[in-house]
C-alpha cells in the first residue's frame, strides 16, 4: 500500500512539472479501465487530480471527460453533464476536432437519458459538423457512424421505430468505412435492428 501511494505521489510530482502526456495517458487508461472497476471513489479521485495538474486544454479536456464517463457509470447522469459541459468549454477554444466530436457525442448521449431530447439534438449536431473538420476519413467516419447510432437509441426511446432503422443504416454505413472494429460496432446495430423490427411486429 505505501509503495502504491509513493508510485502515485511522484508520479503526480513528476508529471505536474514535465506534462508528460504518455505518462498522463498511462494513468488515464488505468483509472478507466482497472481502477474504476474495484474502486469508484477513487477513480473519480484521480481524475479531478489529473484535471488539477493538468496544463494544455487537451489534458483538461481529457481529464473531465474520464471524470464524466466515470460519473455516467455509476448512475449520476446529472453530475456526468456538469463535467461533460465544463470540458466542452475548453475544447471549443481549440481546432481539436476530433475531441470536440467526442464532447459533444457524449453530451447527445447524456441528454438523451435525461430524455432532454432537443438538447441531445443540438449536441448531436454540434458532434456531426465537427467531425467534417477531421481530416482523418476514417476517424471521421467512426465518429459519424457513433452518432447515427446514439441518434437510433433516441429514436427507439421515443417510439420512432421507423426512423430507428433508417438511422441505423447510415451508422453501419459511416462504420464500413471504418475498417475497425466493425464486428463490435455491427453487433449494436444488429440488435438495433431487431428491437426496432420487433417493436413493428416485423418478426420475420
Amino acid at each position: 500500500m505505501q509503495k502504491s501511494i509513493l508510485f502515485i505521489v511522484l508520479f503526480f510530482y513528476t508529471l505536474s512539472f514535465s506534462q508528460d502526456v504518455e505518462a498522463f495517458n498511462k494513468i488515464y487508461t488505468k483509472t478507466y479501465l482497472e481502477t474504476s472497476q474495484t474502486d469508484m471513489k477513487e477513480a473519480k479521485k484521480t481524475a479531478d487530480s489529473l484535471y488539477k495538474i493538468s496544463e494544455s486544454p487537451l489534458l483538461k479536456t481529457k481529464s473531465l471527460m474520464l471524470s464524466a464517463t466515470l460519473y455516467k457509470q455509476s448512475g449520476e447522469v446529472k453530475k456526468s453533464v456538469e463535467y461533460a459541459l465544463k470540458s466542452g468549454e475548453i475544447i471549443k477554444q481549440t481546432d481539436n476536432y476530433s475531441w470536440q466530436a467526442k464532447v459533444y457525442g457524449l453530451m447527445a448521449s447524456e441528454y438523451r437519458l435525461l430524455k432532454l431530447y432537443n438538447f441531445s439534438k443540438q449536441y448531436f449536431e454540434k458532434a456531426i459538423e465537427a467531425s467534417n473538420k477531421i481530416e482523418n476519413p476514417k476517424a471521421a467516419n467512426n465518429i459519424r457512424g457513433l452518432m447515427f447510432q446514439e441518434k437510433a437509441y433516441g429514436d427507439i426511446d421515443q417510439k420512432n421505430f421507423k426512423n430507428a432503422i433508417v438511422n441505423v443504416n447510415r451508422s453501419q454505413n459511416y462504420f464500413n468505412l471504418t475498417e475497425s472494429n466493425i464486428d463490435f460496432f455491427t453487433v449494436n446495430n444488429e440488435q438495433l435492428l431487431g428491437l426496432s423490427y420487433y417493436k413493428l411486429n416485423d418478426f420475420d
